[in-house]
């Protein structure tokens, strides 16, 4: 493209040419939209959206999560991308390229935090936790979910820490080998995760005097 300026006055005249050269070059806009950057989220199924300007097509546009290639649509007539995206617990890096007359990428950062659920239990040894017993040696097994490792766990026996073992697989919980003192006797299983408290007591009644039967 030429543009000329003429420049003329009483004793002189000028012409003044500019030289511009127009590549027709429209690079690409990328808008996502409906997933923000830095968001947080707590599905792991997370419906990726943008509108996508001078792409010329579905075959020059790619996402990427955590550097993994993903399947796109692209819809020409509304210049829309859509994408059915599966996040990783944690942080999710999910980058979109759109190769048109120059290469725009746009990338956010998603992190997905599972949902935490409330701990539930059930009994099993004994079922129920009011006990009465003529022997010293005592055991308690229960079925506790929702808790990921046994530092979420503590037991108490008349008020002090006794050991105990948690199957973090079949979420079995198990407390061997305690020893009850003659009377009443408290044993306390108290259970904690990040959204819920719950504290289960077995009052166990120990007759450790047993008059003679003849």
């Amino acid at each position: 493209n030429t543009v000329l300026i003429n420049l003329t006055n009483d004793c002189s005249s000028e012409t003044v040419s500019y030289t511009i050269d127009y590549d027709g070059c429209q690079p690409p806009t990328i808008n996502v939209v409906g997933l923000a950057n830095e968001a947080v989220v707590n599905s792991a199924s997370a419906n990726l959206t943008a509108t996508i300007t001078n792409s010329n097509g579905a075959a020059n546009i790619q996402v990427l999560l955590n550097g993994q290639v993903q399947s796109i649509n692209f819809d020409d007539a509304t210049n829309t991308l859509t994408s059915a995206l599966v996040l990783n617990e944690g942080i999710n890096v999910i980058v979109i390229t759109v190769n048109g007359c120059e290469t725009i990428t746009q990338s956010l950062n998603v992190t997905y935090e599972v949902p935490c659920q409330p701990i539930s239990y059930s009994l099993m040894q004994p079922n129920n936790p009011t006990q009465t017993v003529v022997e010293s040696a005592y055991a308690v097994s229960l079925s506790i979910q929702e808790i990921a490792n046994p530092q979420q766990v503590t037991v108490t026996l008349n008020g002090t820490s006794v050991p105990f073992s948690l199957d973090v697989a079949s979420h079995i919980l198990s407390i061997d080998s305690l020893t009850l003192v003659d009377g009443a006797n408290s044993i306390v299983v108290t259970a904690t995760n990040d959204c819920s408290t719950e504290t289960i007591t077995y009052n166990v009644q120990y007759n450790g005097c047993q008059p003679p039967v003849i």
